[in-house]
């Protein structure tokens, strides 16, 4: 008696046809390849990264505009860089640290303010959700209150919206 094309016994799958074989083979492989584009975090393929310039004209409420700029690198999901605050002149900058699992973003900083003397500092925190294609993110910048000797920073909470450059 002949065997039929369709069973091949010498195959991984004993006594199943090879049509279904190569669907299930097909099916493996794309699987594959799937898990291939995720990254160690399964959050699905790299796309653009948060690496750039991105800035913000934040518009006080006594009508001052202060001009916010990050400087940043990601690395997987730590963010690094800097940030430069000026209002006509430099007011100040330092070094940025944080973490970005899209869409959330945190940074944090440190703040000094120099007022005509002596200088304050504090740490501020930029919380903010990044779009899809991540050009732009928009977020809450908190500062929190500082006191030093007789001066004193409020808390400040500003919505600030950056647009990458």
């Amino acid at each position: 008696m002949k065997k039929s094309s369709l069973f091949r016994p010498a195959h991984l799958l004993l006594g199943v046809p090879v049509a279904i074989q190569k669907h299930f083979l097909r099916a493996a492989l794309a699987l594959m390849l799937l898990a291939a584009g995720c990254g160690d975090d399964g959050a699905g393929p790299e796309g653009p990264t948060l690496t750039g310039t991105w800035t913000d004209a934040i518009e006080e409420i006594d009508g001052n505009t202060f001009d916010f700029q990050l400087m940043l690198n990601q690395s997987g999901t730590s963010v690094s860089g800097s940030y430069t605050l000026t209002l006509g002149l430099p007011l100040g900058g330092a070094p940025v640290t944080g973490t970005y699992n899209h869409p959330d973003l945190r940074l944090n900083f440190p703040l000094t303010v120099e007022l005509l003397g002596p200088s304050i500092s504090t740490n501020c925190t930029y919380t903010a959700t990044v779009n899809g294609d991540r050009t732009s993110m928009r977020g809450t910048l908190l500062c929190s209150e500082a006191v030093d000797g007789d001066v004193s920073l409020e808390e400040v909470r500003i919505d600030v919206t950056l647009a990458k450059q």
